[in-house]
């Protein structure tokens, strides 16, 4: 099964930060992601590459270096990858999810963050993930229903050639069982 690493996490267009009470928080956490990876790993019993990815992309989004646009597209390309890899939503939705309560909880014992800051920063995290999860499962969603249609499509034809090969119409309403 693929990584659902979605579109690539370089930020093409950069936004200005609007909020650096975060980014103090942000740089901490990155500086050690070990103990956040460690518990999101227990949490979901994922690999380690796949929660190190998402990580990095939580935390690109906290820190604000892609636009809104792009940020968008990013998370619903890991959605849409996802289900073309025949992944359950729910696996990748759990690896975000986890990471961001891990988040959350590594952010309370930072001794130097003031509770501005830690406001600041549960807003951005709650905020973000909500924008995050509806991207990925907007993507989900696109290839799912494609998929599906596609199997119903190949259904009607398999179908159609059976009542060809029986003798029968294949599936327009006078002969031989089809329709």
């Amino acid at each position: 099964m693929g990584t659902t690493r979605g579109a690539d996490a370089s930020p093409a267009r950069s936004r200005p930060r609007e909020d650096n009470s975060t980014q103090r928080l942000v740089d901490e956490l990155l500086a050690d992601p070990e103990p956040i990876l460690a518990a999101a790993r227990e949490d979901t019993g994922q690999p380690a590459e796949e929660l190190r990815f998402a990580f990095e992309r939580i935390m690109s989004m906290l820190a604000g270096g892609l636009d809104a646009s792009t940020e968008h597209e990013s998370f619903r390309a890991i959605g849409d990858e996802a289900a073309r890899d025949g992944l359950r939503a729910a696996y990748v939705l759990d690896r975000y999810l986890s990471l961001a309560w891990a988040i959350w909880a590594a952010v309370d014992p930072i001794p130097t963050a003031g509770r501005d800051e830690v406001h600041a920063f549960g807003d951005r995290l709650l905020r973000g993930m909500d924008r995050s999860i509806a991207a990925m499962a907007e993507g989900y969603r696109a290839v799912s229903y494609t998929h599906l249609r596609a199997h119903e499509t190949l259904r009607s034809i398999s179908y159609a050639v059976f009542c060809l090969k029986r003798g029968g119409g294949g599936g327009g309403g006078g002969g031989g069982g089809g329709g």
